[in-house]
Order: C-alpha cells, then sequence, then structure tokens
C-alpha cells in the first residue's frame, strides 16, 4: 500500500484496529547535537548537548482522527501538518492532566 507504507496496528499488535494510521518507510537522513529540554521548550537556556541520529518518516490519516493519548519512547519528533487542519497537543503520561 502506498508504495512501503503500513497500517500501524500491522507494527503495533495492540493499536486500535478501527483508527486509519499509516506511516512511510523510516529513512537516517543526518545527526544533530542539541539539548533535548531546550529544543522542546522545557527549559529557556541550553544546558547538556546530546548527539541525536536525525531519522524522517511520514503518517497519513484521514480527517476528523483522534489516535488516543501515547506516550513514545525517548526520543525527539517533530509534526509538521503538510495538508489540512489538525493539531497535537503532547502530554507528559497517558493522563489529560499531564498535557503540557
Amino acid at each position: 500500500m502506498f508504495r512501503g507504507w503500513d497500517w500501524l496496528g500491522n507494527r503495533i499488535r495492540s493499536f486500535p484496529r478501527q483508527i486509519p494510521l499509516f506511516i512511510s518507510p523510516q529513512h537516517t537522513v543526518g545527526e544533530v547535537e542539541l539539548d533535548p529540554l531546550f529544543f522542546s521548550g522545557e527549559i529557556a537556556v541550553e544546558r547538556q548537548l546530546q548527539r541525536f541520529v536525525l531519522k524522517l518518516n511520514l503518517w497519513w490519516s484521514p480527517a476528523g482522527t483522534d489516535w488516543f493519548i501515547h506516550h513514545n519512547p525517548p526520543f525527539l519528533e517533530v509534526h509538521t501538518q503538510i495538508l489540512g487542519t489538525g493539531r497535537m497537543q503532547k502530554f507528559r503520561e497517558k493522563d489529560q492532566a499531564t498535557l503540557y
């Protein structure tokens, strides 16, 4: 499907079957050195630089998709919406009260 794209449920067995979320193949595109807390806006001044491998993949879901609160493993991610109107909210834990 979509020239190598995959439905996320094929990669994560517990992913809800009713959510149409698709992911492209992932490519390594370089490396960056930055302070992850400064990068995410959690602190105002850089303190400790770390090296990260920069990877790229794309996601696709139809309008109106809400695919629940999830807490990612320890990596940085940047979301950019290419088409349509939407938003992403970030949570420290799987709890609405931890929105930041």
